[in-house]
């Protein structure tokens, strides 16, 4: 069933009060291109052992996620952080190097 948006931010806000408070030092987590970690790792989601209502469930907390993710990120940087096939934010031309050595999801 289709949410209204009211119903998407009331859970986004749950979401983000969920989670424990942001801290100045939480900055470098929130240093990547998230739709683009998204399109290389995609929602993590075993079809075969999941039913289609687990995966959708699963799908739209991803969603939620995102979305908090580039909320903390025009929080620290102004923007969302959106990069092109050089690697560099296509908002400030800064390259952007991300850490490999944790993956927030």
């Amino acid at each position: 069933m289709r949410k209204t948006i009211k119903e998407i931010m009331g859970d986004l806000v749950e979401h983000i009060q969920n989670e424990r408070p942001i801290l100045p030092t939480d900055k470098d987590n929130y240093y990547y291109d998230r739709p683009k970690w998204i399109s290389q790792h995609g929602y993590f989601n075993d079809t075969d052992d999941m039913s289609k209502k687990e995966q959708g469930e699963n799908g739209y907390l991803t969603c939620l996620e995102t979305l908090r993710i580039m909320i903390y990120q025009v929080h620290f940087f102004n923007h969302i952080l959106h990069t092109n096939e050089d690697g560099k934010d296509v908002y400030n031309n800064k390259l952007i190097t991300e850490k490999t050595t944790e993956i927030n999801t």
